[in-house]
């Protein structure tokens, strides 16, 4: 029984992160590898696995905005966002 919630879980974590990869891809008109790329460099993955209960009772609105936050969030602390950088 606890196989198939692991199986359960990891299924749950695994479709809300193709969704949020294809959705940030389409919404920002970026290739998914490079999404995906973007993904792992903020630990979105990580942070959906960890999160899923809770996303899982979300609406992909919902899900959606979680992950440009987190996004958003990192880069600022990062200084990686385009508008953020100085020009010279």
């Amino acid at each position: 029984m606890e196989a198939m919630m692991s199986m359960s879980i990891q299924s749950d974590v695994e479709i809300l992160s193709v969704q949020a990869v294809e959705y940030y891809a389409q919404k920002h008109h970026l290739s998914e590898g490079d999404v995906f790329d973007l993904f792992c460099k903020h630990q979105v993955f990580e942070k959906i696995l960890i999160q899923h209960e809770t996303l899982h009772q979300l609406d992909m609105e919902e899900t959606f905005q979680y992950v440009e936050e987190i996004i958003k969030e990192n880069a600022l602390e990062l200084g990686t966002l385009p508008r953020f950088q100085h020009r010279i």
